[in-house]
């Protein structure tokens, strides 16, 4: 018999540090700005966004952040998210194949992703990308 999971496990050695919390029920680019931080009541004014990581189900999230410094008001986070996908369902059942939907929860419809910070810059990272739009391919007509 399988013991009980524990979804937040791994938010246990990092008990020191502040989380905060966003919900998301639809796939898609979500776009957190200062203001949506100042509004929250989240003061991210000595945060420097190099050292922001999120998380969800445990696993580290990509960003891109509008700076690499401290975190000004015209500055902002984002971030492509999934809603709840029913991930952490499968740990319920001792055959998978007996999940009633593997793309949907069983309790809910909401995914929650964790947003803090530490003294490093080794975090997943969204990066630009220079497009290059050069010897293209004559159009097709």
């Amino acid at each position: 018999m399988q013991g009980q999971i524990d979804a937040r496990a791994w938010l246990d050695d990092q008990y020191t540090q502040e989380w905060y919390t966003f919900d998301v029920v639809d796939k898609g680019m979500y776009r957190v700005t200062y203001q949506d931080f100042d509004t929250a009541e989240i003061d991210m004014s000595q945060i420097i966004a190099a050292n922001l990581m999120l998380y969800r189900n445990g696993k580290e999230v990509p960003i891109y952040t509008s700076t690499s410094g401290l975190m000004g008001v015209n500055d902002f986070i984002e971030f492509f998210a999934y809603g709840e996908d029913g991930e952490l369902d499968q740990y319920l059942y001792a055959d998978t194949n007996h999940l009633p939907h593997k793309y949907s929860g069983l309790f809910h419809d909401t995914a929650t992703y964790f947003l803090t910070w530490d003294n490093k810059t080794n975090h997943a990272r969204i990066v630009d990308s220079v497009n290059i739009l050069t010897n293209l391919p004559a159009a097709k007509n």
